[in-house]
């Protein structure tokens, strides 16, 4: 080992490890600093008893002389170490010469000790964590970096190293620090990073990995930040006793922990208190509170109230899908009670249309779909028991946090020892619910079968996790989550419960997704019993038809033999009296044979015909996997990692415990429906505001994660959180809420100019006009002629379960000629429905959580030249035509049935000259008036939320 280096100096040492591609965490510590990059070399500092040291390590890489002679620029100064952030590289000083300029100038202190690691007391780890995660128990604590039970391990890890413990005893990471928690001395002073790190006696693995930004944050030439001695808020909280080996909760974090586990929405939710506003008049409810307090806080005021018959127009297009005829219109403006809208909302939210337009909402997120797409392009013609499970679900106003158990394990629920028929149905739609893990896509002819489980459990945990939590977990099956908190350890830990459940009937060359009876446990009791039945009595059956046929035999023989041995006449008629009455004797099989068909054929009629199956998954074997290296099943490393939620989140909900004879689905689901769960009610109100108002308080509703949007209400958010789950997860209810706010019942008209610093309307000084979806244009065209079927439930398809609904030699076979709600028509992967497609449908492969709103040409020619609506334009005038030959009424009539309101005097003109004009050029007075009628359907005015 060299000694006595003086600043300026390099070791030109070796080390053992991989060119120089070694990435070391750099980790802010009380008194001092780890610091790491692209060369082969590390530095720490640690506060000796009488002077500072700092040690450097340089390799044979051609950048170690570069990075060297950057660290000299690294010094300690008045007890502190110049360093960054935990995972980050950070803010340094400026290097070489210029460095050491600045500190002549400014009088600190330079290193009086510079130290070169020797190499032989490097050992080699295949992974970064500390020595105590992959060297198991020892006898010793002097051991404890030497000892590695895995070579085969080791040697995947082209020269990883290791600082051994009796070199380096202070510097760590916030992972080693969490993994070594159980070793952690009683009483341990924790108040400084030094300290808490000390109290464990850790070393530092090292391992090669991915290139770091090291030399460009040298050269940068940025100036150090200011470090606090003391420990962060999150560091202290972490070191404290909670987080000890005597909590069962308690599980490491991943290293970006220290910078990202302090974020927004893996913190509890918050209680907060309404906030006071200068402008008491305003407000309706608290939602009004909390919005006008950010908009008198930013100088802004809202916009006034939109008219009434804007209000119910909005309401009755968010809340059902169709607009309000003329003559709502006019009951509406007539009722002058207080309380005229309220009761609009209440009568609309107790409408079966109610469920269909906002279960479509739950749809986008399902990624709901009738065929598989990909590969194998196979209707799922079941699929639709799960999208009317939702409607029905949303028109009970199921509570949210049982919405989410049943759709995870609904099969695993109990049932009455007694059920009514209640009970029955519900057991029936519990089953229907599962659809939500069998409806992705999947690669069915895939080869590679096990490929195609952990790719289907893959999508399965991407949509739960998304849907539920906001969290796009399913980034870390390759490698930790680059931007949250989420280790490839946590994946594969969450995976195991999905790996835990068949999705599919057959895995043969093309496989079969599963199918599920819809029965109760009565009546699957009752078919087993049938079927043992319809068992015993075939084997009846069939012994009584044996007998029945050797008795037969030896009834004829006996006859034939008696008129052999005896031929003459006088024996005769006795030889055969004595035949018939042998040939008789096996009556009683007989009797059995004829009573066993009888009553197997009378059950065959009376049984119900077997129960109506629906897409799910099945109970399997308990399946926990080890970590995939780069999220290659081929490739498995280590041990198997048992069942778990993301750690991050078991600092404030504790995960639940996964039972070793079942998948866990049902303990995953109730832990995600739990009220503390910092995630599940955030996310769900947030959906339930996207939908209202086009945009969420958080604009990005499947990802509340680091590189998600922040909120812009971000009190509100809780606020709504915490009253939906405590006020019983209703969705009804917090629709009345919202609805009845002032914040929704402003006017979309821009009244003052665009505020600078909110041109997106994030903070709602009005309300946010947008095009509706397409589901409801159609819907909306078929109701405005009278054409539109409200009958609920069932399938459209018609297409055979598994048989193709596309492939390379046909062309999409469903079919979209029904006159129902659009809801109702199948959704085809890969041949979507072309009126779909022309209005921003969604891909049905993927969670979507906001429909994008384009405005394109060929959404105008559609509107043009689409058969439905020349259709629907010439029924209406055809009712108008054949009501009154008055031009005036015509035309007045035409804007009340397509657009709920009387034209104003500019209209009134322009459309006589209109029909006038048509009149002229050849056409009757019905087909001018079709025209007419088609150019109101093609309005904005008729296409927009206002």
């Amino acid at each position: 080992m060299q000694r006595g280096i003086e600043l300026g100096q390099v070791a030109e040492m070796p080390l053992a490890v991989d060119a120089g591609r070694v990435t070391l965490v750099a980790q802010q510590l009380s008194e001092g600093a780890l610091l790491g990059g692209d060369a082969d070399f590390c530095v720490g500092k640690q506060r000796a008893a009488d002077a500072d040291a700092v040690w450097i390590a340089t390799g044979e890489d051609r950048r170690s002389r570069r990075a060297a002679d950057w660290l000299r620029g690294v010094v300690v100064a008045e007890g502190r170490a110049f360093a960054g952030e935990p995972g980050d590289i950070g803010h340094f000083c400026r290097v070489g010469r210029r460095f050491e300029s600045r500190e002549r100038e400014t009088g600190r202190i330079a290193p009086t000790h510079v130290v070169a690691v020797d190499h032989h007391k490097i050992r080699s780890l295949p992974t970064r964590k500390c020595t105590e995660c992959e060297a198991g128990q020892h006898e010793s604590d002097s051991e404890k970096s030497r000892h590695f039970p895995n070579d085969t391990a080791l040697s995947a890890c082209p020269s990883p190293l290791i600082l051994d413990t009796a070199l380096v005893t202070a510097p760590a990471t916030d992972h080693a620090i969490d993994h070594a928690i159980e070793q952690a001395t009683d009483h341990a002073d924790r108040s400084t990073r030094r300290d808490a790190l000390s109290a464990f006696g850790l070393a530092l693995a090292l391992c090669a990995g991915g290139a770091s930004l090291l030399v460009a944050r040298a050269d940068s030439g940025l100036e150090p930040p200011q470090i606090s001695s003391q420990l962060s808020t999150q560091a202290s909280s972490q070191a404290s006793p909670q987080a000890s080996a005597d909590d069962p909760s308690w599980r490491p974090l991943p290293e970006k922990t220290g910078r990202f586990a302090s974020h927004w929405s893996y913190q509890r939710i918050s209680h907060p208190s309404v906030p006071p506003v200068v402008d008491g008049t305003w407000p309706r409810n608290e939602i009004d509170r909390f919005i006008l307090a950010r908009l008198e806080r930013e100088g802004l005021a809202p916009a006034p109230e939109a008219d009434r018959r804007t209000l119910l127009r909005r309401a009755s297009l968010d809340l059902i899908g169709v607009p309000p005829s003329a003559e709502d219109v006019d009951d509406f403006l007539r009722d002058q009670r207080p309380d005229a809208y309220e009761r609009r909302v209440d009568a609309m939210l107790e409408s079966k249309m109610y469920g269909e337009r906002w279960g479509r909402h739950w749809l986008d997120v399902a990624r709901y779909a009738d065929s598989n797409g990909v590969d194998e392009n196979v209707a799922f013609a079941n699929a639709y028991r799960y999208r009317d499970y939702v409607i029905d679900a949303f028109n009970r106003d199921l509570p949210f946090n049982d919405f989410i158990v049943e759709q995870l394990a609904g099969d695993l629920l109990p049932e009455p020892a007694e059920p009514t028929a209640e009970d029955d149905a519900r057991t029936r739609s519990r089953i229907a619910a599962l659809g939500l893990l069998a409806l992705g896509p999947k690669m069915l002819a895939e080869p590679d079968k096990e490929k195609e489980r952990v790719d289907v459990v893959d999508e399965q945990l991407d949509v739960v996790t998304k849907a539920f939590l906001g969290e796009t977990i399913a980034c870390a099956r390759c490698h930790d989550h680059k931007f949250d908190p989420i280790s490839q350890a946590d994946y594969f830990a969450l995976s195991g419960v999905f790996r835990s459940v068949s999705t599919f009937d057959s895995i043969a060359t093309v496989g079969r997704v599963a199918q599920r009876p819809m029965a109760t446990a009565a009546q699957r009791k009752q078919l087993e019993s049938w079927r043992a039945q319809a068992k015993q009595l075939d084997e009846t059956r069939d012994a009584a038809r044996t007998t029945l046929t050797a008795a037969e035999r030896r009834a004829n023989f006996a006859r034939w033999s008696t008129l052999l041995a005896n031929p003459t006449p006088n024996m005769l008629r006795d030889a055969l009296a004595a035949a018939e009455r042998d040939a008789r004797t096996p009556l009683p099989e007989r009797e059995t044979f004829i009573a066993a068909r009888a009553a197997r054929e009378a059950q065959e009629k009376i049984r119900p015909v077997d129960p109506p199956r629906a897409l799910g998954v099945h109970e399997s074997k308990v399946d926990e996997t080890p970590l995939h290296d780069r999220g290659d099943h081929m490739q498995p490393t280590g041990d198997k990692i048992a069942r778990a939620v993301p750690a991050v989140l078991e600092r404030v909900l504790p995960g639940p415990i996964f039972p070793a004879d079942s998948s866990g689905r049902l303990e995953l689901a109730r832990w995600m429906a739990d009220s503390e769960n910092p995630l599940t009610s955030r996310v769900a109100v947030n959906r339930i505001w996207t939908w209202h108002f086009g945009t969420g308080i958080v604009d990005t509703p499947s990802n509340f994660g680091v590189i998600g949007s922040k909120p812009a209400h971000p009190e509100l958010l809780d606020y709504l959180a915490r009253r939906f789950a405590d006020g019983g997860w209703s969705m009804k209810a917090m629709h009345r809420l919202v609805m009845a706010s002032a914040t929704y019942r402003q006017s979309s008209a821009t009244h003052t100019a665009l505020p600078e610093h909110d041109p997106d309307n994030h903070l709602l000084t009005r309300f946010p006009r947008r095009r509706v979806e397409a589901e409801i244009i159609r819907d909306a065209v078929l109701a405005t002629s009278g054409d539109l079927d409200r009958s609920v439930g069932g399938t459209l398809l018609g297409i055979g379960d598994h048989d193709y609904v596309t492939n390379d030699q046909s062309g999409n076979g469903a079919k979209y000629d029904s006159n129902r709600r659009s809801i109702y028509l199948p959704v085809i992967r890969n041949a979507m429905f072309g009126l779909f497609t022309a209005f921003d449908y969604p891909d049905a492969s993927t969670p979507i959580d906001c429909r994008p709103h384009t405005v394109v040409a060929p959404q105008a020619l559609f509107f043009m030249n689409a058969p439905f609506v020349e259709t629907a334009a010439m029924k209406i005038a055809g009712a108008l035509a054949a009501a009154t030959n008055d031009s005036d009424q015509r035309v007045r009539g035409a804007f009340r049935r397509t657009l709920a309101r009387d034209p104003d005097q500019r209209e009134r003109d322009e459309s006589r000259d209109f029909l006038a004009e048509l009149e002229r050029s050849g056409l009757d007075r019905p087909a001018a008036l079709a025209r007419l009628c088609h150019a109101l359907l093609s309005t904005n005015e008729f296409v927009t939320l206002e």
